[in-house]
């Protein structure tokens, strides 16, 4: 196995969930646009936009992904580790894993809500 210490999903205590591949950073907001009379749009942003990670990650092993599993069904507070930054947050929606190799590596594309 390779090192993962650099880009990993991990509990809050700093227990290792599994490997982060990926990531991309994007704001999710709430907005409603309406069309005018005169043919322009008025556009309004309700809230308070929301840091929203997209990850790609890896489990290792059956152990791993049953880890992840189970902090998404908690909807448990865990760690995103990037390099040196450690982001809190928790996964929105349960990772829809496919098999990367038959011997247990999995991948999965998730949604990570930060929390400021």
């Amino acid at each position: 196995m390779p090192d993962l210490g650099k880009y990993q999903l991990q509990t809050a205590a700093g227990v290792r969930l599994c490997e982060i591949v990926s990531e991309s950073e994007r704001l999710e907001r709430t907005k409603v646009a309406s069309r005018l009379y005169n043919g322009s749009y008025l556009v309004q942003t309700v809230g308070t936009p929301t840091r929203v990670l997209d990850l790609r990650i890896r489990a290792w092993s059956r152990a791993e992904q049953a880890a992840v599993n189970d902090a998404e069904a908690a909807n448990a507070a865990i760690v995103a580790k990037l390099d040196e930054d450690l982001v809190q947050g928790f996964l929105l929606e349960a990772p829809g894993w496919d098999i990367v190799a038959d011997c247990g590596i999995f991948e999965a594309s998730v949604k990570f809500v930060v929390i400021e």
